[in-house]
């Protein structure tokens, strides 16, 4: 996994969140929460963070569904267009889900920008930087849908809202390419490992997965001790299967 670098040369590694239309709050927002606490030291004073985080859709107010009659609006840090064009700069992507309608709409859109960046992430060739480290495609509960609809998960053990199992496996295994999917339950995260040389596949179960997911990454990138640091500053009780 290729990566930026702070002034004491310690990486910082770039994350991209997808963001779309009535996604669910807590499949991004858990993950940025997560890794926003993951630092090289333990300085709140002065943090050394070990994750540049960056929110991606494709307008500048993405609504987001609150209960409420307006909907919270969030103002990503930039649009998928311009993702699109520094893919390659990023290390981690995370894809959120929601309500199967939801992410089927997402699926369907006519310019397939989404799909685009998932399957561009996923192709992207190896980091060359000599850290011995892998890029990272996250999915959260059914944003694992659209990783299926796009062929990477072909092969891979994986996993995703326990109430969508059945539909998952469809997505993913309805054109029998000979690489079947299996798709499990009982999990709170699946990490697949090597997809392809550099690419690394870890999916969530349903919503708060993604908390434990992301503490995966931190400790993929770093150590167990960082990601067991980062649960305790959030009062969190890790999950680590």
């Amino acid at each position: 996994m290729s990566s930026n670098s702070t002034s004491n040369n310690r990486p910082i590694y770039r994350v991209a969140v997808l963001l779309f239309p009535n996604a669910d709050i807590l499949d991004y927002a858990g993950p940025i929460e997560a890794l926003s606490h993951a630092t090289w030291n333990r300085d709140r004073a002065a943090p050394e963070p070990i994750f540049e985080i960056h929110t991606t859709g494709r307008a500048t107010d993405v609504p987001i569904p609150t209960g409420d009659a307006a909907p919270l609006k969030i103002q990503p840090s930039i649009l998928i267009e311009e993702l699109l064009d520094t893919l390659p700069s990023y290390h981690i992507l995370v894809v959120p889900g929601g309500p199967p309608a939801v992410v089927q709409k997402v699926a369907d859109q006519a310019d397939g920008l989404e799909l685009r960046v998932v399957r561009e992430f996923a192709e992207l060739a190896p980091p060359q930087d000599g850290t011995g480290l892998e890029r990272v495609l996250m999915s959260v509960c059914t944003g694992a849908f659209l990783l299926g609809k796009v062929g990477v998960l072909a092969g891979l053990t994986v996993t995703t809202h326990h109430m969508f199992l059945d539909v998952l496996d469809e997505v993913c295994n309805k054109d029998n390419t000979g690489k079947k999917t299996e798709v499990v339950g009982g999990r709170r995260f699946v990490d697949a490992g090597l997809a392809r040389d550099g690419l690394r596949i870890v999916t969530a179960g349903g919503v708060s997965s993604g908390l434990d997911a992301a503490l995966h990454v931190v400790e993929l990138v770093s150590d167990g001790d960082k990601a067991d640091y980062c649960a305790k500053v959030m009062e969190y009780e890790r999950r680590k299967v």
